[in-house]
């Protein structure tokens, strides 16, 4: 949607460009106006060929400064337009890329710790086994399972802060509007 702005933006300056170089040109009118009173409703009755004003007018600014000026202050601005628009555009970028990285590296430690919680559940369920044939203890259960709960816990989080990467990226991408 900037972008779109900037582009709207730079269209209105090329109108205003356009007009500033038609007020360059010279102005050349032709003037004809006949000279007839209508008779009975017929504008046409009383016409003659030689009833009639004709000129021709020209007009054309001597220096030609303040239009030049505003010629040039006018593709100034375009220009400054332009540089702003692409200045835009790469924070865009850059912001794009910062959030799909985001993503990229939320998703990796969500693998990664899917694979731990399931590490912790291989040893809290070999615990219970040498519990179970009375070589372990309950606290060591206990503790088992405490790292078990605690690292689906940590698995919660950073399933979180996946998804918020994910909508950032939307966002930064234009895809989620406001």
């Amino acid at each position: 949607p900037k972008m779109s702005q900037y582009n709207l933006k730079i269209d209105g300056l090329e109108v205003d460009e356009r007009l500033n170089k038609e007020r360059l040109k010279p102005e050349l009118d032709l003037v004809y106006k006949a000279i007839n009173e209508p008779v009975g409703g017929n504008p046409l009755a009383e016409y003659s060929t030689e009833n009639y004003i004709w000129g021709v007018r020209f007009q054309m600014p001597i220096l030609l400064r303040k239009e030049r000026a505003e010629l040039n202050i006018t593709r100034l601005k375009i220009e400054n337009m332009e540089l702003d628009q692409s200045n835009v555009s790469m924070n865009l970028r850059y912001k794009a890329e910062a959030s799909i990285n985001t993503w990229e590296m939320s998703f990796s430690q969500v693998r990664i710790y899917e694979q731990t919680v399931e590490d912790y559940s291989n040893l809290l369920n070999g615990e219970r086994r040498l519990f179970e044939t009375g070589e372990s203890s309950v606290f060591m259960v206990n503790r088992r399972e405490l790292g078990y709960i605690n690292a689906k816990i940590k698995l919660i989080e950073y399933l979180t802060k996946n998804h918020k990467a994910k909508l950032s990226t939307e966002y930064s991408l234009g895809l989620l509007w406001e």
